[in-house]
């Protein structure tokens, strides 16, 4: 185990040092290394909370909207060509029921995708929910106490002076 192994060890036998002053280093690399990945972590939690807070992009809810638009035009379309095969069988028999069963759920079918589409505008006009901000803000914070926490575990893997003084002997 590397724990407890001195790294560095900064002041000899006979000098005299400030309380406070760093007396020795143990070694701190896995510690180091965990530090670094859970500061990553706590800035991709704290670039997602951006992301929520920021809301929708203007470019996303343009195409949102040329969706809605989209969808919205093959609806009527879809729904108009049934109306009209439907008054062609109704009056003259001039398309079979099979046409004009394909005619209306060519009609359902574009209905259902304007109905999505509408969905996904208005939530792309209303952007993140408060909800999903504050889990975001949470795990933003969660992260930051990991990050402290491994950061005074590497501080108590340094060894100071409690006084000012003389070094007297080096164990």
């Amino acid at each position: 185990s590397e724990e407890g192994r001195v790294l560095q060890f900064s002041v000899n036998e006979g000098d005299l040092v400030e309380k406070g002053q760093m007396l020795a280093q143990l070694r701190t690399a896995l510690l180091e290394i965990e530090l670094a990945a859970a500061e990553a972590e706590a800035e991709l939690r704290r670039q997602e909370l951006e992301e929520l807070v920021n809301g929708t992009r203007q470019e996303e809810k343009e195409v949102a909207a040329a969706e809605l638009s989209r969808d919205q035009a093959l609806m009527e379309y879809a729904e108009a060509r049934y109306r009209r095969a439907e008054q062609l069988f109704l009056k003259e028999k001039a398309v079979s029921q099979e046409e004009l069963d394909e005619t209306k759920s060519a009609a359902t079918a574009a209905k259902s995708n304007y109905l999505a589409s509408r969905a996904r505008y208005d939530l792309a006009e209303k952007g993140p929910r408060e909800e999903q901000k504050l889990q975001a803000k949470a795990r933003h914070e969660a992260q930051l106490q990991v990050v402290a926490r491994i950061k005074d575990m590497i501080e108590q893997r340094t060894i100071r002076a409690p006084f000012a003084g003389y070094v007297t002997a080096e164990y």
